[in-house]
């Protein structure tokens, strides 16, 4: 296991383990909420606390399976270091989304970033991927779904409040890092070629 790659898990065992702590220790919830309304009035850490914070047991449990399955994807394909930048910048771009949508009084929750992290691995595919076409069909049942629940919200099988802008927002944050990873890319396979022409 190379460097990076342990690193990058250290990172994704610190997080699941705060999560899980906040979860269980006697805190003041209200000091960790993320409030999108006065977020520029609220302490900065609450901008990442809140997405460690969870509404029960049933709904921590959810989250960690998602962010399990997602990581075992992100393992499999070697991609487990990118992707720990890419689920805080969702984060922040889910901080981002609601804050300047006005409407949500406070969140918390990890599934706005798990949204990012998944339209992200379904969209960076790696050379010679095998059945491209596949993920970028899932990618728009996803886009389609998570914007069915913005305008037809759902009963939610945890019976838990759910703020669905929270997926859009995240899931556009992955996909906008997916499409700047696949610009990045082939901007610099074609630098060797541009260098390489004949004066």
């Amino acid at each position: 296991m190379s460097r990076s790659h342990k690193l990058a898990l250290l990172a994704w065992l610190l997080l699941a383990g705060s999560t899980v702590l906040l979860a269980v220790m006697p805190v003041d919830r209200s000091l960790l909420m993320f409030y999108p309304q006065t977020a520029l009035q609220q302490p900065w850490w609450q901008a990442l606390s809140g997405h460690l914070l969870h509404l029960g047991n049933r709904h921590l449990a959810a989250n960690l399976l998602a962010l399990l399955l997602l990581l075992a994807l992100a393992w499999r394909r070697g991609q487990l270091p990118q992707a720990w930048p890419v689920l805080l910048l969702s984060m922040l771009g889910v901080d981002l989304g609601l804050w300047l949508e006005g409407r949500v009084g406070w969140y918390v929750g990890l599934s706005g970033a798990l949204h990012g992290l998944f339209a992200w691995l379904l969209l960076v595919r790696l050379p010679g991927a095998a059945r491209p076409h596949l993920a970028h069909w899932l990618w728009l049942a996803g886009a389609a779904k998570v914007l069915l629940d913005v305008y037809q919200p759902q009963h939610h099988w945890l019976a838990i409040p759910v703020v669905p802008q929270a997926h859009v927002f995240g899931f556009a944050c992955g996909s906008l890092l997916a499409l700047a990873s696949y610009r990045q890319r082939h901007a610099s396979s074609d630098t060797p070629a541009s260098n390489n022409k004949p004066v």
